[in-house]
């Protein structure tokens, strides 16, 4: 067993490793896929230090301030920044009160069920891709692609949302970079949960640092695979659970007590923020489907693969996102990062 000195000297080493990718990402705004490893390898020995390290060679500006910061939060009623990002600090989770409206709602369900997904796992001798039919799934996971779902105006608007993008500063304490946008359906699927889909616990190491939040687009009960979070492992790291692989539940277990963990379930409309980087997972369902939308912004782009979105259509909320805040949305100009 390495001790807490080794691990972070080990940690520090890697990162030293890896110079060359840490400029050929700031160069080309692409982080070699060895740099990514050794990046999600850091993180797993030294969880403190190395997203401090990694805040010393990449570009991390102030965040800018708000002109007016009102948005989805405060129609919510979720309170100021500062106080998420308490909440946050506290227990690497938050569940806002009140529900995103139906209009949003009916507006992504929509593109979920009209859009061509990937298929998750791929089904063995059928196309990889498909229209999803509820009724009859061809396999567990249904992912809309992003470049489909960025150029959709509800999902811009959200996108766009200055309530949304003031917390993720507060909390990030940087200008935070928008770094993915995703929505998916899960299916009640025979086998038991799956690795590839996330249905065991899990820590993210998309990012050196990021903040995901997530919207439930359908009513999801204990039947229809809640999210499930163990409050205040993004900050304890508890080192029987830092490798780069899913746990078990009585791994889990003989580390945390039940009253850890967070099963959200709520009604269609219902939005919660999570530092993932702590221990979670979606449980599979059993009774229902379950589609979410899920929405992330990170310390920097530096660390998994994202596409580049320079042509997507944007609507007036993104188009003045973007002119007013470029370090965040530079993922849509055409010239690159910054």
């Amino acid at each position: 067993m390495h001790s807490p000195v080794k691990t972070a000297v080990d940690g520090a080493r890697d990162l030293l490793t890896s110079p060359a990718g840490v400029v050929a990402f700031r160069r080309t705004g692409t982080t070699p896929h060895g740099t990514y490893r050794v990046m999600r390898k850091t993180l797993s020995l030294a969880p403190r230090l190395a997203p401090r390290a990694y805040r010393l060679v990449l570009p991390t500006p102030a965040p800018r301030p708000e002109a007016d910061a009102a948005g989805l939060l405060d129609r919510l009623g979720a309170g100021d920044p500062h106080s998420i990002t308490e909440a946050l600090r506290a227990d690497g989770f938050v569940r806002f009160d009140g529900l995103v409206d139906a209009a949003t709602c009916d507006d992504l369900e929509t593109l979920a069920r009209r859009a061509e997904c990937e298929l998750m796992p791929a089904p063995a001798g059928g196309p990889a891709s498909g229209v999803v039919d509820p009724d009859a799934p061809r396999a567990p996971k249904y992912a809309v692609p992003e470049p489909v779902l960025a150029a959709d105006p509800a999902a811009q608007r959200l996108i766009a949302d200055a309530s949304i993008r003031a917390v993720a500063a507060d909390y990030l304490g940087c200008a935070p970079v928008w770094s993915l946008t995703a929505m998916w359906w899960s299916f009640p699927w025979p086998g038991g949960p799956s690795t590839e889909i996330a249905q065991l616990f899990h820590e993210d190491r998309d990012h050196p640092a990021f903040l995901k939040f997530f919207l439930y687009l359908t009513d999801v009960d204990e039947g229809d695979g809640p999210h499930v979070y163990v409050r205040g492992s993004h900050d304890e790291h508890r080192r029987a659970l830092r490798a780069d692989r899913r746990f078990s539940d009585d791994e889990v277990a003989r580390h945390y007590p039940t009253g850890d963990l967070v099963t959200v379930c709520g009604p269609r409309g219902t939005l919660f923020a999570a530092d993932t980087k702590g221990l979670h997972k979606g449980l599979p369902p059993v009774a229902g489907a379950r589609l979410v939308f899920q929405l992330e912004f990170s310390t920097t782009l530096f660390g998994a693969p994202y596409e580049r979105l320079a042509g997507v259509d944007r609507t007036p909320p993104l188009a003045a996102a973007l002119a007013a805040h470029p370090h965040t949305y530079q993922r849509l100009r055409p010239g690159g990062l910054s």
